[in-house]
């Protein structure tokens, strides 16, 4: 009935709400991680597969701190589907909680003690973030070899790209897991 219509509609637009919310984010956590990059840039040393290393472990920390800020700063928005969700359900429990109480009091001369009702929600704990190889082609040899200062103009430009893609892809992986955070919480509230 009307509730399963409520919680379709709700867990329908998880993913893409969450999504469109961290997207409008996008340009400026760049910014914020490109210049980043650039001041922790001039520390890494040696070859490349070891600045790499070192980009990497950067780039994991960086961006989960920065993600789990976001998140936090725009947990409003990305809770929207559920909180929406649950005004819809107290309206309705509240209009039959009112029937009941009418009924009761008109048949039975008795106004009943009826329970309240609240959904929360625990957010994901951290942001789920993930760093793929700073170098994807097979050729450990060559990245073991090189020294990262003879290549360092190129080794930016490749780190700064990378970091392009990163912020992206990352951005829809919490995406996703706030969407299946909220579409199981969703389905929790519903059942109960």
């Amino acid at each position: 009935g009307l509730l399963a219509r409520f919680e379709r509609e709700a867990r329908a637009e998880c993913f893409a709400r969450a999504l469109a919310t961290l997207e409008r984010e996008e340009k400026s956590l760049h910014a914020m991680l490109a210049q980043a990059l650039v001041d922790a840039f001039g520390a890494w040393r040696g070859t490349l597969a070891k600045a790499g290393t070192e980009y990497e472990a950067w780039a994991q920390r960086a961006i989960s701190e920065r993600m789990a800020a976001l998140v936090e700063s725009r947990r409003g928005d990305l809770s929207f589907p559920l909180t929406e969700f649950a005004q819809s359900c107290q309206e309705a429990t509240d209009l039959f909680h009112r029937e009941i109480d009418e009924a009761a009091r008109e048949i039975l001369d008795v106004s009943p003690d009826l329970p309240l009702w609240h959904a929360d929600f625990s957010p994901p704990a951290q942001p789920d973030v993930s760093i793929s190889f700073t170098f994807d082609l097979g050729l450990p040899w060559l990245w073991n070899t090189v020294p990262a200062r003879l290549v360092r103009p190129l080794f930016r430009r490749h780190l700064q790209r990378h970091l392009t893609s990163e912020v992206g892809k990352n951005l829809s992986r919490v995406a996703a897991q706030w969407g299946d955070a909220l579409e199981s919480r969703i389905a929790e509230v519903s059942a109960a």
